[in-house]
């Protein structure tokens, strides 16, 4: 069962630590239309989400539902971005690195290098 947007954004928050980012430093905002906006700040590995609209180094703005689809890997981002679901401003750098980390991305990687 997917999560909830809230429940995925609580779940954000609570973590301090993310062992795949430790090579990654940077901030994304993600602007969840009707929702708010969500500042994810990466130094090293160590990660922290708070509510905020701050600018940041890459922006991805979506609807609720795209956000949920993309993050529980039932939705691949760049495929949403190409369709017009997802709009990423900023480093694009970031953004890929973000999408190699959702549940999509790694799937795919997993059936193209068993």
């Amino acid at each position: 069962m997917a999560r909830s947007l809230q429940q995925i954004i609580q779940d954000a928050q609570a973590k301090q630590h993310d062992e795949r980012l430790k090579n990654v430093q940077g901030s994304y905002r993600f602007d969840i239309e009707g929702v708010g906006s969500y500042r994810l700040e990466v130094d090293r590995g160590r990660v922290r989400v708070q509510e905020s609209s701050e600018p940041a180094d890459c922006v991805l703005a979506c609807e609720p539902d795209d956000f949920v689809r993309i993050i529980e890997g039932q939705q691949n981002m760049l495929t949403a971005y190409m369709q017009g679901r997802v709009r990423i401003e900023g480093d694009v750098a970031l953004a890929k690195v973000f999408h190699g980390f959702l549940p999509s991305a790694r799937a795919a990687a997993e059936e193209v290098h068993p």
